[in-house]
C-alpha cells in the first residue's frame, strides 16, 4: 500500500450516529496534552505513553482512564511526513496484536517508517487501557449444541449463564463496562489525533472490526479527516442477520474462487 486513500467501497455512512450527551465540539481542548514516551516493555523497538481521556465523555470534568498509544518512529526525521495511525481491530486487539512479532512485517510497518510515526493503541478497555475484568469462576459452563436445533430449556440455560457472566464483567470494571462502544472510541481517537497531529488531519487505516471505528471517526469528525482507509468493511448500517449472511456467502465465493484456481 503505497498511498493511503479514502476507501468506503460498500459502505453506508448516511445514518447519523448520536453521540449521548457528549458531543465533538466538547473534545476541544485548551493546550496540547504531553505525551512522554519510553520503551514499551511488551513490543520491540518501540515506544509507549499513556493519554489520559474521559470514561464518559458526555461527562468530560467525570472520571479517566489512560489509553497506552505506541509509536514506530519514523527511520530518518528529514523524510517524515508525518503520523500514520493502525486503527486495531478484533473487537479486543491491541498494540501486541496490531504491529507486534510477525504482525510487524504484515502490516509494512518498516516500510511506512521511513516516511511515517506508526502509531497504534490499545482500545479502552482492553491490554493495558483498563482492561475489562471479570470473574474466571462465573464463566459459562451451558453450551448451544450444534448438531440438532437446540430446545428452549438449553436456550434458557444459556441465557442465564451467560447474564450471570456479563454481570460479572459489568461489577468488575464499573462504569467503563458501559462505554466500549465504536462511538466511544472514536472519539478516544480524536483526542490522540490532536495529542499527535493537532494542526493536521488523520491519516489512518483500519481494517475489520478496526473498520467500525474508523467509520464512526468519519461520522463524527469528517472535517479532520486527511486520508482514512478502511479495509475489510464492518457495515454497521445493518443488522446483525444480514451483516452475518453477507459474510457467509463471502467467504464461500472466496473458497470456490479459490478451489477453482
Amino acid at each position: 500500500m503505497s498511498r493511503l486513500s479514502l476507501m468506503l467501497t460498500g459502505l453506508t455512512l448516511a445514518v447519523p450516529i448520536a453521540f449521548g450527551g457528549g458531543t465533538p465540539a466538547a473534545l476541544a481542548q485548551s493546550a496540547q496534552p504531553t505525551l512522554k514516551w519510553a520503551p514499551c516493555a511488551d513490543v520491540p523497538d518501540t515506544e509507549c505513553a499513556g493519554l489520559q481521556v474521559p470514561i464518559d465523555y458526555a461527562k468530560p470534568e467525570g472520571a479517566k482512564i489512560t489509553l497506552r498509544l505506541a509509536r514506530a518512529p519514523a527511520r530518518d526525521p528529514a523524510k517524515r511526513k508525518g503520523v500514520l495511525m493502525f486503527i486495531p481491530g478484533g473487537p479486543g486487539a491491541g498494540i501486541p496484536e496490531t504491529i507486534a512479532g510477525e504482525i510487524r512485517e504484515d502490516q509494512h510497518v518498516p516500510d511506512f517508517q521511513q516516511h511515517f510515526d506508526v502509531v497504534t493503541f490499545d482500545p479502552r478497555g482492553v491490554g493495558q487501557s483498563n482492561p475489562v475484568r471479570c470473574d474466571p469462576a462465573a464463566v459459562p459452563q451451558a453450551q448451544i449444541p450444534l448438531d440438532r436445533k437446540p430446545s428452549q430449556t438449553e436456550w434458557e440455560a444459556v441465557a442465564r449463564d451467560v447474564g450471570a457472566f456479563v454481570k460479572t464483567c459489568a461489577d468488575a470494571t464499573g462504569e467503563l463496562f458501559w462505554h466500549l462502544n465504536a462511538k466511544d472510541t472514536a472519539q478516544d481517537v480524536e483526542r490522540i489525533r490532536q495529542a499527535l497531529t493537532p494542526n493536521d488531519g488523520l491519516v489512518a487505516y483500519g481494517a475489520s472490526y478496526g473498520s467500525n471505528f474508523g467509520a464512526t471517526y468519519l461520522e463524527a469528525f469528517p472535517q479532520h479527516v486527511k486520508a482514512l482507509n478502511i479495509d475489510g468493511v464492518v457495515d454497521h448500517t445493518i443488522d446483525y442477520t444480514a451483516f452475518i449472511s453477507n459474510n457467509v456467502l463471502s467467504v464461500q465465493d472466496a473458497f470456490e474462487r479459490f478451489q477453482q484456481w
